[in-house]
């Protein structure tokens, strides 16, 4: 990987590590302090080791951190740290699923005896809506009554998270807003389809593809899943083209990022079936089939390591330039996550800037290598890899409305569709 891309944050913790070797048992606040630093970079970071061992990694930082941070003698560090180990069990890879969330449960609970609204308002707004998300996931007690807590969580951290105060945070939780109601099991379906398409619909007019790709992608995935159930097409095939166009983009940048790269292909998975889905039940099957055989081309090119392979094959100049375009689309998004004080005010038309940049380079490369990132296949492409006369690919879109399947026969034959709705 070309040092430009290593990414600050290892050595960081590479530091933090050192530092903590050196003192040992000396300054015991001190080293509370660094491991709660640790496991913060550790539980944040998908470089270096795997990510699964990152997180047991910053588990046992603030499990070390909470033997000096205790309750009494530091409580405002102590509910803190509380508050990161809940977030790295939530998101704990190794274990039992159904143990991690009911110590993250626990956790956040723990952090709230401190975290007040009265005494810390932003805290316990934070720690409510972390809570929120892992009741939503919980898979102890019944669905029903956790999907209850969820939503009373949120509810709570909405009335610090105003839009005015605090917009990101009020858009991070309406979507978790917008999950939960999608999902519930009490009161009538549709009054809550309605609920949860106007909390999408507020996180979406703060998270854009422009200024955050990430969060723009996971709302208009729950958005189009919503729309779909409500039968509303055009709608949802609009939030899925728009979860798409950021998923490219995160996709895009991340081509030295195995980890990232994995991710985006499964979270994606659903947003091509939303689309296919939609553009079959509004008459376009042949749009469905492509949309689908899209996603199919970018994980088997991913799997065959062809864009990396592509790129290592250009002369360095070329792709020197486009990792440098890329490597400066990542810094930039990096600085949205920066708190919206901090941010420089040019940041959108920087970003914009950049990504086009990023995509004239892509341009340039595919002058060389044609199929390099590409982003869209159509029914003749199709039809051309097809083995033989009597070869027929079949396609099928899994989604929250049903199942739609595809049959394409070799040569002239016409493209035939079926689908179940749930």
């Amino acid at each position: 990987m070309p040092s430009e891309a290593v990414p600050l944050q290892l050595t960081r913790i590479q530091a933090l590590e050192d530092v903590l070797r050196q003192l040992k048992d000396e300054k015991p606040e001190l080293v509370a302090s660094l491991q709660g630093e640790l496991g913060n970079a550790l539980a944040t970071s998908s470089m270096g080791s795997s990510r699964a061992y990152n997180l047991e990694q910053a588990i046992q930082a603030y499990q070390a951190a909470l033997e000096i941070r205790t309750r009494n003698d530091f409580p405002e560090q102590w509910a803190t740290t509380q508050h990161n180990l809940g977030n790295a069990y939530g998101k704990r890879i190794r274990g039992v699923g159904a143990e991690n969330l009911e110590k993250a449960i626990q956790a956040y609970q723990a952090a709230l005896e401190i975290r007040t609204r009265n005494d810390f308002p932003e805290q316990w707004a934070m720690t409510q809506h972390n809570l929120g998300n892992a009741y939503g996931k919980r898979i102890r007690g019944a669905q029903a009554e956790n999907l209850e807590r969820a939503l009373e969580a949120y509810e709570a951290a909405l009335t610090i998270y105003t839009r005015d105060a605090f917009p990101e945070d009020w858009a991070m939780t309406q979507h978790s807003l917008g999950n939960a109601y999608r999902d519930r099991i009490r009161s009538a379906g549709a009054e809550n389809l309605e609920r949860a398409l106007e909390a999408y619909g507020e996180a979406a007019r703060i998270y854009t593809t422009d200024t955050n790709p990430e969060a723009a992608r996971q709302v208009r995935l729950g958005q189009s899943a919503a729309l779909l159930k409500a039968g509303r097409w055009q709608a949802a095939l609009d939030a899925s083209e728009e979860g798409l166009a950021a998923s490219r983009i995160l996709f895009d940048i991340s081509l030295h990022d195995p980890e990232v790269r994995e991710r985006e292909i499964g979270t994606s998975e659903m947003l091509y079936a939303h689309c296919a889905f939609a553009q079959a039940q509004l008459g376009r099957p042949d749009k469905a089939l492509a949309i689908l055989e899209e996603g199919r081309a970018r994980e088997l090119r991913y799997r065959a390591g062809r864009d990396r392979a592509d790129l290592e094959d250009l002369p360095e100049q070329r792709r020197a330039a486009f990792l440098q375009a890329a490597q400066r689309v990542r810094d930039l998004e990096a600085e949205w996550r920066r708190p919206e004080e901090e941010r420089p005010a040019d940041l959108a038309d920087k970003t914009r800037q950049a990504r086009q940049g990023l995509e004239q380079e892509a341009q340039q490369i595919r002058v060389l290598k044609p199929n390099f990132l590409r982003a869209s296949v159509d029914l003749h492409d199709i039809r051309a890899v097809l083995p033989g006369q009597d070869a027929a690919l079949v396609e099928f879109a899994v989604t929250e409305a049903g199942t739609l399947a595809l049959v394409l026969p070799a040569g002239q034959g016409a493209l035939k569709r079926s689908g179940w709705r749930a």
